[in-house]
């Protein structure tokens, strides 16, 4: 028997016994769904019912085992991940021609793509997926799902390929055919966040069309995995922390076996400065998911950024034993445990050796860009630091045009311009600046618009000290300290604080006094961190 009663008053709207012969479920299954969308008065899908149909496949066991692999899946660990990969398998070797498990298992692929050591888009993951997806299109080219992510994976190879995760023409003609399938129709959830996630927030800015899709999706699945974590995300990076949290705590109920919820939670209380939350959230997720070296090291980076640096190390030994070939993490946890401890040798040491390997390595460290071109100036070791790098990168003082060949030279390019100010005189640097300034503005317009002082206001202070508007710059950082948590704000205290060329801006007494609360504020937090540690759940 099926029934349909209204929710806000109990009616009795409609129902409907079946008497079948259950040799073909399938069929029941569909016709069920069609009779329940009619009596609605709709399809669900518009004028297209077509996608009414729930599984591709008449053979009941191939179902079976392919929904096991979909509860494997969901867990998202990695050992799940391959458990899924078996199922999904075995599933394809009852019906060759099951497409669900074909796009299931691409996806598989993807996921675990990114949980590799070093993910990438010419993974044998990744062309395995892009394989099947291209079977799937040849057997079903109207599969939406399937055409969404051959589009899906499209843009990602487009983005490594150019080494930027921002706007290009090229890439966006995808993202709107993937918005435009979308809305056709209902597609895989996994494919509605990835695509939510690439249409929403600063590039893109298509925030309420990004929500528009998620709301209809969860009108249709309401406990989906996929479409609340990429609600919450949603909420997270529109700046509605507080909207966030329920569809995470939805997910732990639903999956308590999925890290990833537990994870975010733990990110979401950083941004609200809730420190001890946030690392109890990231203790729970490594209980998870014991293997993630990421979590772990989350856990350590959090101790050396407050201080503890013995709880720091303790952690750190874990990422080491867990991932002794994880380069970026090791280094990460390296660099911030020399800065914690103000070993300025040390630190100059493990920066010099993580530049040369990132580099080798064909990766991005924003740690090494941020710490090394202030370091060294505060040591007056400029010009060593300047002859350093333009070893490494030939074009870096080529400041007519800004490096192509990779972001992260780009990046040392802009952040350790600020190196000349220390080696040339003042008449020379204004006029080199202002030369640079307008080739960096081309590229990033956002540095010199002063409307909005709470977002990047650091890099705009950058900008202005470069071309001598002290007088503004101190005002974007008058304006600016208010909207910055002591977490989620602290690279921007970081750079106040450190950078040797904003001395000026820490001896105007606001500033100073907003520095002060700083202070206290993490030293209260180090003092509710020192006293967490002690409880029991700490200490295993």
């Amino acid at each position: 028997t099926a029934q349909l009663i209204r929710a806000d008053d109990g009616f009795h709207v409609w129902s409907q016994n079946y008497y079948r012969d259950l040799n073909d479920i399938f069929a029941i299954q569909d016709e069920i769904s069609s009779d329940v969308a009619f009596a609605l008065g709709s399809t669900l899908l518009g004028e297209d019912d077509a996608g009414i149909r729930n599984v591709e496949t008449e053979n009941f066991a191939a179902y079976d085992i392919y929904l096991q692999a979909l509860e494997q899946q969901n867990i998202n660990t990695k050992e799940a991940l391959l458990n899924a990969d078996q199922l999904f398998n075995a599933a394809l070797e009852k019906d060759p021609e099951f497409v669900d498990a074909k796009l299931g298992l691409a996806r598989n692929y993807i996921e675990q793509n990114w949980k590799s050591a070093v993910p990438s888009t010419d993974s044998q993951e990744f062309r395995a997926a892009q394989a099947l997806i291209h079977e799937v299109l040849a057997q079903r080219p109207d599969n939406l799902s399937a055409q969404v992510m051959d589009l899906l994976l499209k843009f990602y190879i487009g983005n490594f390929q150019k080494g930027s995760w921002g706007k290009v023409e090229s890439l966006e003609l995808i993202v709107d055919d993937m918005v435009r399938l979308a809305k056709r129709g209902r597609i895989d959830s996994y494919l509605t966040r990835q695509l939510v996630y690439q249409i929403s927030g600063d590039y893109r800015g298509r925030n309420e069309e990004g929500l528009e899709l998620l709301i209809a999706a969860l009108e249709t699945d309401p406990l989906n995995i996929d479409l609340l974590l990429a609600l919450s995300l949603f909420y997270f990076e529109t700046d509605r922390p507080e909207e966030a949290k329920p569809p995470l705590l939805t997910v732990l109920q639903v999956a308590p076996e999925n890290p990833l919820p537990y994870r975010r939670l733990g990110t979401l209380a950083l941004s609200q400065d809730n420190v001890v939350e946030a690392q109890d959230w990231f203790r729970k997720a490594l209980m998870v998911e014991p293997d993630n070296p990421a979590i772990a090291r989350s856990i350590a980076l959090n101790f050396y950024r407050f201080g503890l640096l013995s709880e720091g190390d303790r952690w750190s030994e874990r990422v080491r034993a867990m991932a002794p070939g994880r380069v970026d993490l090791i280094l990460d946890l390296e660099i911030m445990a020399a800065a914690a401890a103000q070993d300025q040798d040390r630190l100059i040491k493990v920066l010099e050796e993580g530049i040369a390997l990132t580099m080798s390595a064909g990766g991005y460290n924003g740690l090494t860009t941020h710490y090394y071109p202030s370091v060294m100036s505060a040591q007056g070791r400029s010009q060593e630091a300047l002859d350093y790098l333009t070893e490494l990168i030939p074009e870096l003082q080529d400041y007519s045009k800004l490096i192509r060949t990779s972001t992260y030279e780009q990046w040392f390019q802009i952040q350790s311009f600020p190196l000349q100010q220390d080696v040339l005189d003042q008449e020379s640097f204004e006029r080199l600046a202002g030369g640079f300034a307008e080739v960096v503005e081309a590229e990033y317009p956002w540095v010199s618009d002063t409307i909005d002082p709470s977002n990047n206001t650091m890099h705009r202070v950058t900008f202005r000290t470069w071309l001598g508007d002290y007088d503004q710059a101190l005002e974007l950082i008058r304006k600016g300290h208010t909207d910055w948590p002591v977490y989620s704000g602290s690279w921007e205290w970081q750079r106040l604080q450190d950078y040797p060329w904003f001395e000026r801006y820490r001896n105007d007494p606001e500033v100073a006094s907003a520095i002060d609360q700083h202070e206290q504020k993490k030293a209260r937090i180090a003092d509710e961190l020192r006293e967490m540690v002690k409880r029991p759940e700490w200490r295993l």
